[in-house]
């Protein structure tokens, strides 16, 4: 399992690890002795209403994993299909022990991904399918400039879809959050929406760390 990145913050070996967990889990581990589970909990509602949707790793926001619910069950699919347990205390595991995924009972959310062999734990965020309003669009829509890169990026929709123009070429624009914004530009993948006194801007940073910013025009 090979992961290339520049950003060693991005934990690349951590990340090929908890990945050759859920791939290889049939190949690594001997089914005679899997170890079972202590206890099985039934899944309350609340969070068989709460679980499903799709994920993805703060520290790596182009991946992530989808969790969905057939009645009383609930898979994971990320490299296939993982049918996970509650073991208590919002801890959510597959048969073999080698995958768990932190419920937090409080917020009702699922907030991290812990690996098996690095014992490592990855935060985790649910993705928010939000439709914006009309007004949520006019609000977005229009010229944007950097001061900081000194280049101008441009918000358009055509009735259906979202677009952002960048040194005149077209990229694919969707909402995530209300906030939030995910792009097909390869440097600039999300974008965070602020408002403040009447003036719209938007920074290419995401999870709090707000770095370049473009101001409306």
């Amino acid at each position: 399992m090979v992961v290339l990145s520049n950003d060693a913050d991005g934990d690349p070996i951590g990340l090929a690890e908890s990945i050759a967990d859920i791939v290889l889990a049939n190949v690594l581990v001997d089914e005679q002795v899997l170890p079972e589970l202590a206890r099985r909990e039934a899944f309350s509602e609340s969070m068989l209403q709460a679980l499903p949707g799709r994920y993805e790793f703060l520290h790596d926001p182009e991946n992530g994993f989808e969790i969905v619910r057939s009645g009383e069950q609930i898979t994971l699919l990320f490299g296939g299909e993982r049918v996970l347990y509650h073991a208590g205390d919002g801890q959510l595991v597959n048969d073999a022990g080698q995958l768990t995924v932190i419920f937090d009972m409080q917020q009702s959310q699922l907030v991290s991904w812990l690996g098996a062999r690095t014992g490592k734990a990855f935060k985790v965020r649910k993705i928010n399918d939000f439709q914006p309003s009309k007004a949520d669009l006019n609000r977005l829509v229009g010229r944007y400039f950097s001061a900081e890169l000194n280049t101008q990026i441009e918000i358009c929709h055509n009735g259906r879809a979202l677009g952002m123009i960048s040194a005149e070429e077209v990229y694919q624009l969707e909402y995530c959050e209300s906030d939030l914004l995910k792009t097909s530009h390869e440097d600039i993948t999300r974008l965070r929406i602020q408002q403040c006194q009447g003036t719209v801007s938007l920074f290419t940073g995401v999870h709090n760390v707000l770095n370049i910013e473009f101001v409306k025009t």
